[in-house]
């Protein structure tokens, strides 16, 4: 569905601009250095308690990476969320429409059946008919 709003907005271009924009900090930094991975945002695992001996740096590039992550999953994941909802909304409408004609057609057909069946009640009984 390509509804627009009242301010005139869609909702993919509403969309495009929820996705997780960066604080304005410009001191984390979210790219990789060397070759650790294919990820766009390859991050390095801290599994211990920060300490002097990373450096300023390393955690700061670390923490980058990761909410460079954290900011592609939430992005990618409201994009689907929104897109699902649309594609769900589309069904029930499509829904209710061909429930909408069935009922008119079921009630066509009934109302046909009791015309013909009040036509039969009006017609003399036949004799050599058999029940």
């Amino acid at each position: 569905m390509n509804d627009n709003s009242k301010d005139g907005k869609t909702n993919q271009t509403r969309r495009k601009e929820r996705a997780y924009q960066p604080n304005d900090n410009s001191q984390i930094s979210t790219e990789n250095e060397g070759d650790s991975g294919s990820s766009e945002h390859q991050s390095g695992r801290i599994t211990r308690d920060v300490d002097s001996s990373l450096g300023r740096t390393t955690i700061y590039r670390v923490a980058g990476g990761i909410l460079g992550l954290l900011r592609q999953i939430v992005s990618k994941g409201l994009c689907y969320m929104d897109d699902h909802g649309e594609r769900l909304e589309t069904r029930l409408m499509e829904s209710k429409k061909a429930k909408a004609e069935f009922l008119e057609t079921a009630a066509a057909l009934e109302k046909e059946l009791v015309r013909l069946l009040e036509q039969a009640e009006k017609l003399p009984e036949d004799p050599n008919e058999q029940e």
